[in-house]
């Protein structure tokens, strides 16, 4: 929405905006990439701690720290990669559907890959 005046006229009108793809990458940009943003940081600071806690732990206990950090790191770079796949689909002016078609069925080979990691 978008605020405009007209002469003659005292308040402020609003103009719907009319374009779903603006207003849905506005959407995505301003709420969506900030949190992706953060749970990718976040994540990879926890993957770090996890070293270095395996790194001073008893042999038992650093074998079950190290898996879980491994786990945590694929989280991490599964969460870059969203982040990347956002910001490109967000910088596009108009939606392929090709594009589309290429991004799902990358992500339904990377499906089978995840259920290893709830191993």
């Amino acid at each position: 929405m978008t605020q405009t005046w007209q002469p003659g006229y005292r308040g402020i009108l609003y103009i719907p905006e009319t374009n779903v793809w603006k207003m849905v990458s506005r959407v995505v940009r301003e709420r969506e990439l900030n949190l992706l943003g953060s749970a990718t940081e976040r994540l990879e600071a926890s993957a770090k701690a996890l070293r270095a806690l395996a790194r001073d732990a008893q042999l038992e206990q650093k074998l079950e720290l190290a898996g879980i950090a491994q786990r945590v790191e694929k989280l991490h770079r599964l969460s870059g990669f969203a982040l990347g796949v956002l910001k490109a689909t967000i910088g596009l002016r108009r939606v392929e559907p090709a594009a589309i078609l290429k991004v799902a069925n990358l992500a339904a080979r990377s499906e089978s890959s995840l259920r290893l990691w709830d191993r």
